[in-house]
């Protein structure tokens, strides 16, 4: 059996966000979301999840949709007073530049400790229980030292489950393929802390391209990864960052990025709610799953 997560991240990010992620879920082969605690749209993030969820006996939140965190390191403004984290004007230090910091040595990993706790705290708050599965905002969370702290962050409130993004992105053309390449690069190093921290991830991902994907490119890399790996059960996630775009309003208090703005985020959505898309789905040996289903499967608890 092959069996595949279809995460949405960026819940909580803007109101057209968080519809469009809902409409994957309710329409289309979106299968859960991971959310960012301190989005400005985040408390109507927290009532839609609860409103458009599907109850079954197998989810932690019993009646809402699945709803995992998104840790956020690198954009907005923290919950806590993480200066280390900051640009001069309050607002964390974006992608790029948090990964310069970390190479100059200059991130203070009791400050990560300290803003990963606060986050998990609020989404604790905000939703009655802790997050069943943690992945990270623009993958910050795979560098090294902070994978040590975030690793020992989530042990430490029972969490055992996050992503590992290492997809074959040599063929394919990314007007960001070096950054992704590192992201590739830190998965490599970062794994190597989730076995020794017994955090699970899934067999295979895709998802890194957020640009230029179609209907047809999806169901190829959807194919391939069905043809590939192992003939017994395999775990695969499929990110994706669907949405409605996202116009002035939104963010994590710093105001919204072009990513955000991006038509592409539009393009997502009509991929995921594609009827073509759905029948692959059925008629594949897929089985759609969330992170909560998928760790209750007796394999997986066995392999991992």
């Amino acid at each position: 059996m092959k069996y595949l997560v279809v995460n949405g991240d960026d819940l909580g990010y803007s109101v057209p966000r968080n519809e469009g992620i809902v409409r994957c879920f309710t329409e289309g082969i979106v299968t859960s979301t991971s959310i960012l605690i301190n989005g400005e749209a985040v408390q109507h993030a927290v009532d839609l999840v609860e409103k458009n969820g599907i109850p079954t006996v197998d989810l932690v939140q019993k009646n809402g949709i699945p709803t995992g965190l998104h840790l956020n390191l690198s954009e907005g403004v923290p919950l806590t007073q993480a200066t280390s984290l900051l640009r001069e004007d309050g607002c964390m230090l974006g992608k790029l530049e948090i990964r310069e910091q970390h190479k100059l040595g200059n991130i203070d990993f009791k400050q990560v400790d300290e803003e990963m706790q606060a986050q998990i705290d609020k989404f604790e708050l905000l939703m009655g229980v802790k997050p069943f599965h943690v992945d990270g905002h623009q993958h910050v969370h795979l560098l090294s030292g902070i994978s040590e702290v975030f690793c020992e962050v989530l042990t430490r409130n029972g969490i055992f489950v996050t992503r590992l993004p290492i997809e074959d992105i040599s063929e394919t053309y990314l007007p960001n393929k070096d950054f992704l390449q590192t992201v590739i690069n830190d998965s490599h190093s970062a794994k190597q802390v989730f076995d020794r921290f017994g955090i699970r991830y899934t067999d295979r991902f895709i998802g890194l391209d957020s640009f230029e994907t179609s209907v047809d490119s999806i169901i190829q890399k959807l194919a391939d990864m069905l043809n590939g790996g192992n003939h017994g059960d395999t775990f695969c996630e499929f990110m994706v960052h669907p949405g409605y775009r996202t116009e002035q309003e939104g963010g994590c208090g710093c105001g919204p990025d072009d990513f955000s703005q991006s038509h592409y985020r539009e393009n997502e959505l009509n991929i995921l709610c594609d009827t073509k898309l759905k029948n692959f789905i059925d008629k594949s040996k897929f089985k759609l799953v969330n992170y909560e289903t998928l760790f209750l499967t007796e394999a997986f608890s066995i392999r991992k």
